[in-house]
């Protein structure tokens, strides 16, 4: 997946807390970075305790702001790509046009 510039896609799941962020850009391959989840396992040199929940807005860059965010419940997040649901199955803020770039030319096409 190649855009104009460099972009950030965040894809979050809400019933698991898994969240990736893939940046793609115009001159490298798109990178993608693991946000959470929240159930992985603790650092406890760089988050405390493990008793402490791990927060990813606090503890990840699942906070930093984003072109687009595609949210939804994990198996709907999966089909998306795979063009088996339409992007609207799940929650999208942001610039769809980054989506639509990702399903093309990103995602399986089925005959």
């Amino acid at each position: 997946m190649r855009t104009d510039g460099p972009r950030a896609l965040r894809v979050r799941a809400s019933d698991t807390g898994d969240v990736r962020t893939v940046r793609p850009s115009a001159t490298e391959p798109p990178r993608t970075e693991r946000d959470g989840p929240a159930s992985e396992p603790m650092d406890t040199e760089r988050d405390g305790p493990a008793s402490e929940p791990m927060d990813t807005e606090r503890d990840g860059p699942a906070s930093e702001p984003v072109d687009t965010e595609l949210a939804g419940a994990a198996d709907r997040l999966c089909l998306v790509p795979l063009n088996r649901l339409p992007v609207d199955a799940v929650t999208l803020p942001g610039d769809e046009e980054l989506a639509r770039v990702w399903r093309e030319t990103s995602g399986i096409t089925w005959s």
